[in-house]
């Protein structure tokens, strides 16, 4: 029996109304999209996602694993160990890192760590599956066997340059801060990510193996392949280079706590920054229940009505909305960098009025008008994955947190997610907004400027000297290079139904039909001109671009959520 028959196969059709104002049914248009999963023997999970129309493909690995599991004292070793996968030296200590063979391999790689996550991405042209999972198989194998100490303490400081440049400065302590005063001492998101310069000098490499060892097992991991790939021979692969690993149970996870209130009274803080800052913040109910879901609706409200009255009543530069902490506990803020702190009860006044006027209108909703967002909120997300990066990193966080979905069930991921948007119920996201953007429930956060205020992390007298075989290996590049054919093993059969004609007008169409997973197209409409040719006024090619809209008559594309925009680049728009 061929693997794939083993896996979990599932097949999603879903349909999108085009809304119209007449008695005919709607136009609908329907689509086929199918994921594959399994789990191997040693309980590593895995997930593919075929698409016949690209010669690319995509493999992350998501580790269920990230800064809250961060020891006491050793903040910061979560994302440190996440910069260590990448210096592992398989073939022996004399030879290059992975690095060298990501780079050698990839069109794109990068790695994050937060507070729930930590999530490894590589692309490239599918003839280079085998050697993408062979390096994330790797990886796993070997954590920390092959890093010497020299090279740890090499990334380590690198590290701390990171955190340095992010809250080494008075602004970079602000959200430090807030997380101290929104969540409870010992609270799992009640850190920042990176950690501090203290926490991360008192890291030793000892620490990031025990870290690896109890938390990168393959039961704690997720490898998502999505990209032109047949289904199974990429399984086959992923068993070849996953299966051998040893099954290992991961040390458990920390608990989050839900957050329901947050300490009474203001909290004040003097910071040596040039404009005073204020902080309102309001604790979420966890973004994988109905409850969470339902709050989102909320939160785009209290942000823009806050910044049309700063604009309107000029008490701020600017109102900035932030999401701090984990998926579990999630709390949401406004940052205002207010025009004087004599500007700070008008700010907040008006804070309070957007929270509290947040969940108007979506309780009385119209069918119609209701419909309509249905449809724009569909195509939205069908449209947001279109890249294969962003598909591979949606399906890492609904397999991670979907709790309403069992990974070896035959539903679908993505298409359950979808019909959350069918379900949408405006009673209930008003009662759930009410109750979440309760002014009682916020904590207001008030930074000062002041000389003699926080100037930033406390650094260590920690010192890292640099060794001569420190220096970071340049692959040799012949010149003569630039000027071959690059020489590609894949057959680019997806451009073989291209169709191009001239109209009788002299404009040039090419249509390039696909049976892509999604029911997306996009249209463009290219004038050959650009910034370049905007003579004496700066940016009039990009404001004449911002200005192309739909007409008048096309409600038809509003209402199942086509939207059209316009953008220049030096030569075109």
């Amino acid at each position: 029996m061929s693997v794939a028959r083993r896996l979990s196969f599932g097949l999603g059709l879903a349909a999108i109304a085009l809304l119209v104002a007449c008695p005919s049914p709607p136009p609908r248009t329907s689509f086929t999209y199918a994921e594959l999963r399994s789990k191997l023997p040693n309980g590593l999970r895995f997930v593919i996602m075929p698409d016949a129309t690209t010669t690319q493909v995509e493999v992350d690995v998501r580790y269920d694993v990230g800064s809250r599991e961060d020891p006491p004292g050793k903040a910061g070793i979560a994302h440190l160990v996440e910069h260590l996968m990448f210096q592992q030296r398989p073939d022996g200590p004399e030879t290059a890192p992975l690095m060298h063979s990501i780079n050698q391999l990839t069109t794109f790689f990068n790695a994050y760590t937060n507070w729930d996550t930590t999530h490894y991405m590589m692309a490239s042209r599918v003839d280079q599956l085998d050697a993408l999972l062979k390096i994330e198989a790797m990886r796993m194998y070997f954590r920390c066997q092959t890093i010497s100490d020299d090279e740890f303490q090499r990334e380590r400081e690198v590290v701390r340059n990171e955190i340095r440049q992010r809250t080494g400065t008075p602004e970079g302590r602000i959200w430090d801060l807030v997380l101290a005063e929104v969540y409870p001492k010992g609270h799992a998101y009640a850190r920042m990510i990176g950690g501090d310069d203290t926490n991360l000098s008192s890291i030793t490499l000892q620490d990031t193996c025990d870290f690896m060892t109890k938390y990168y097992t393959p039961d704690r991991a997720t490898v998502i392949v999505a990209g032109g790939v047949n289904p199974d021979e990429a399984a086959k692969l992923i068993k070849k280079w996953f299966g051998p690993l040893e099954a290992v149970k991961g040390a458990p996870r920390v608990d989050v706590a839900p957050v329901t209130r947050v300490s009474s009274g203001r909290a004040e803080y003097e910071l040596d920054i040039e404009r005073p800052v204020v902080v309102v913040a309001w604790p979420l109910p966890a973004s994988n229940t109905p409850e969470g879901r339902a709050v989102q609706f909320g939160l785009g409200s209290t942000l823009f009505d806050t910044a049309i009255k700063a604009d309107d009543y000029n008490f701020a530069y600017s109102v900035e909305p932030v999401v701090l902490g984990g998926q579990l506990a999630p709390v949401f803020g406004l940052a205002i960098e207010l025009k004087g702190m004599d500007k700070l009860g008008e700010a907040l006044d008006f804070v309070q009025k957007a929270a509290k006027s947040a969940h108007r209108g979506l309780d009385g909703i119209p069918w119609a008008q209701l419909e309509e967002e249905k449809a724009r909120q569909k195509a939205r997300f069908l449209q947001g994955l279109e890249q294969l990066m962003a598909r591979t990193n949606t399906m890492g966080e609904l397999v991670q947190f979907d709790r309403e979905t069992e990974f070896d069930s035959s539903d679908v991921y993505l298409m359950k997610e979808m019909q959350r948007s069918v379900d949408f119920d405006g009673a209930y996201a008003a009662s759930q907004i009410k109750k979440a953007l309760d002014w009682d429930k916020a904590k207001v956060v008030v930074f000062k400027a002041s000389k003699t205020g926080i100037r930033g992390d406390k650094r260590t007298k920690l010192k890292f000297e640099a060794k001569s075989h420190d220096k970071k290996e340049i692959p040799e590049v012949d010149p003569r290079e630039a000027k071959r054919p690059l020489k590609v093993a894949a057959d680019f059969k997806v451009f073989d139904g291209v169709h191009r004609f001239e109209m009788s007008n002299g404009m040039k169409v090419v249509l390039l039909p696909l049976e892509t997973p999604f029911p997306l197209v996009s249209a463009r409409l290219v004038f050959d001109v650009g910034d370049v040719h905007s003579g004496g006024v700066p940016g009039l090619a990009d404001a004449a671009a911002s200005f192309r809209r739909l007409p008048l008559d096309a409600e038809r594309f509003a209402r199942a959520g086509i939207g059209a925009r316009g953008f220049t680049t030096s030569d075109h728009t």
